[in-house]
């Protein structure tokens, strides 16, 4: 369950700049720390990851297994201060769309057996930012107290593993297999996600959508100088968008290694749960640019039949005329 912070948040604790004060020079990773940053100093983001980034205790997190196959889901949690009560831990971070495979589903799909891999997808850059190294940084410290738990010690994530090229991948599947989804009821895809009853009609006995499956899609905006959020339609959403997106960390024992004595080796998987737009400023000026470009002149080439029926077309209309002509008195 995504944690409804935003609810939390109070209107005009923070201000936009405004745009027209930003220099044509301001870039867009500039413009992700400044933005980055800002969020965290509200307070109301309850597990930035980039705050891990220094050396934590084992004791911080907890691995919680769920599932019913052998080895199951272990989920990242922490326990709730006053009930004691275990509670998964969504974590935040910000970055720029680097890529995005995201909702509607408009078009049939090629293969209906493909759709237990069909997802939602994004891939987020920080463009060497500080506060994205840190969430970097954040994440491998993360996944290693979480793999103590399980005595594997064979991380996918590195402290320092920084540059233009590091980027985070987070996924959400649409559906998730009968047997692997418990005791959760299956729901509807809702219209702005399936606006053809593409997704909905393939849910079977198999395949189900349920909660852990959702993405909430939000937007930050301003009224009147204060802070607000709405959710938005996911196609509101593209590549080069600043976003800040919530994730949950599981981990899967591997299928090769379930029915072995050897050492247990676990596949670390960040869950999309929702993305928040927080500017678009940069998108926008790309798309603007790629339409005012020059056209670039491309070789041409003809194939098929279209140029012979065209002739042939030519051929007959001038005969008709020939013969038309001849029969005038």
């Amino acid at each position: 369950m995504v944690h409804p912070y935003y609810q939390y948040e109070k209107a005009g604790m923070s201000t936009r700049p405004n745009q027209s004060t930003i220099p044509n020079s301001f870039s867009s990773a500039t413009e992700l720390e400044h933005l980055a940053k800002s969020r965290l100093l509200t307070g109301y983001l309850q597990y930035p990851i980039a705050n891990y980034s220094q050396v934590i205790e084992p004791s911080t997190f907890t691995c919680t297994s769920t599932g019913t196959t052998k080895g199951g889901v272990w989920r990242a949690t922490t326990s709730i201060q006053d009930t004691g009560d275990l509670e998964e831990i969504v974590f935040t971070v910000h970055g720029i769309l680097e890529q995005c495979e995201l909702p509607p589903i408009v078009r049939p799909l090629a293969n209906a057996s493909s759709a237990k891999y069909l997802q939602q997808r994004i891939v987020l850059t920080g463009l060497d930012t500080p506060t994205f190294n840190d969430a970097l940084d954040g994440l491998a410290r993360v996944e290693h107290n979480l793999r103590l738990n399980l005595r594997d010690y064979n991380p996918q994530f590195h402290v320092g593993s920084r540059g233009n090229q590091a980027k985070l991948h987070l996924s959400n599947r649409y559906f998730t297999s009968k047997r692997f989804a418990d005791e959760m009821e299956p729901i509807a895809f809702p219209a702005e996600i399936d606006p053809k009853g593409i997704l909905n009609s393939i849910q079977n006995e198999s395949l189900v959508h349920t909660a852990e499956n959702s993405v909430e899609y939000y937007e930050r905006y301003y009224r009147n100088g204060e802070q607000l959020f709405r959710k938005v339609h996911p196609a509101h959403i593209t590549k080069g968008d600043i976003v800040e997106t919530q994730f949950t960390i599981t981990l899967v024992e591997a299928a090769h290694h379930k029915d072995t004595l050897s050492e247990p080796h676990y596949i670390t998987k960040l869950i999309l749960r929702s993305i928040t737009l927080l500017d678009r400023h940069f998108s926008e000026e790309c798309r603007t640019a790629m339409s005012m470009a020059p056209r670039r002149n491309v070789l041409k080439r003809k194939v098929g039949h279209d140029e012979e029926q065209t002739q042939e077309a030519r051929d007959r209309f001038k005969r008709m005329t020939i013969d038309s002509t001849n029969d005038v008195p």
